[in-house]
């Protein structure tokens, strides 16, 4: 490791915390590479507000990617705004976030509580827009499960310039409770000219999915979301996807609104949905 890293390797371990994360690692400033790497291990979380499961944190002048490894793990979260697995970047430079989570065809990640969600990628530009770089989602053979209102099985954020990809292999994604979205895409603009306008930033998102099966068992809750509101493309590429929304009742004044795939774009650029084969 170089001067300002930070490596945390944990396996074959039982974790069990109250209002705490189980596997934390935060890195404040200055230089460095954050790489998390967690196999064959339980992690319980049993707090009433933000306890997460697997949370990586960068803040401040720190500069450098953050890398999330989980292999194998099962995850069981309780609590509001408690996630499974959380990467929350907001240093001031062009490094991204990587989140890979490889369930190995046994592994869980479940989830109850309000805004409580499975795994969760956020990268903060910032009000000044500095923070830039790619969000990437990889997960893998993995059931996520989330129990509650606008619990997600899988976000990824960024109001910086920067792609976000999100590419998941086979598994499942249920979610229960209104807004609950089973997978969940936004780039959204904070920055504002001298005018009080937004300034677009630059990045694509695309999501690429294969052998999965979505539920969704609430009021507007979508099963693949893509929301673009800076510039770039949105491309949502589903491949023998199952997709089932359950909606029973009328959330707000929007009516029931649960779509299977739904893309919106806001700012400059294009939609490509293109599913083929599925449910």
């Amino acid at each position: 490791m170089a001067a300002g890293d930070i490596y945390v390797d944990v396996d074959l371990t039982n974790i069990t915390t109250g209002s705490a994360h189980g596997v934390y690692a935060r890195h404040s400033g200055g230089a460095g590479t954050v790489d998390v790497d967690v196999r064959n291990s339980d992690i319980v979380t049993t707090g009433s507000f933000g306890s997460f499961g697997v949370y990586s944190w960068r803040q401040g002048p720190a500069t450098g990617p953050v890398n999330v490894t989980v292999t194998n793990t099962d995850i069981e979260i309780e609590g509001r705004s408690s996630h499974g697995v959380f990467v929350d970047h907001q240093g001031k430079d062009t490094a991204g976030i990587s989140i890979i989570v490889d369930g190995s065809s046994r592994a869980t990640i479940e989830t109850a509580g309000y805004n409580a969600y499975g795994v969760r990628g956020f990268r903060n530009g910032g009000s000044d827009g500095i923070g830039t770089g790619t969000v990437k989602i990889d997960v893998r053979d993995l059931r996520i499960v989330t129990t509650g209102p606008r619990g997600r099985g899988i976000d990824a954020y960024h109001t910086g310039a920067g792609t976000i990809d999100v590419d998941v292999t086979g598994g499942s994604i249920t979610t229960s409770g209104e807004l609950a979205y089973g997978i969940r895409t936004r780039h959204q603009p904070v920055t504002k000219d001298a005018d009080d306008n937004f300034v677009l930033m630059d990045g694509d998102i695309t999501i690429d999915l294969q052998d999965l099966v979505i539920t969704t068992k609430g009021v507007a809750a979508d099963g693949i979301q893509g929301y673009h509101q800076n510039d770039g493309d949105l491309t949502i590429q589903p491949i023998d996807v199952a997709i089932k929304t359950e909606s029973t009742g009328i959330y707000r004044d929007i009516g029931t609104l649960s779509n299977g795939i739904y893309g919106v774009h806001t700012g400059v650029g294009d939609i490509t949905i293109t599913p083929r084969g599925g449910s």
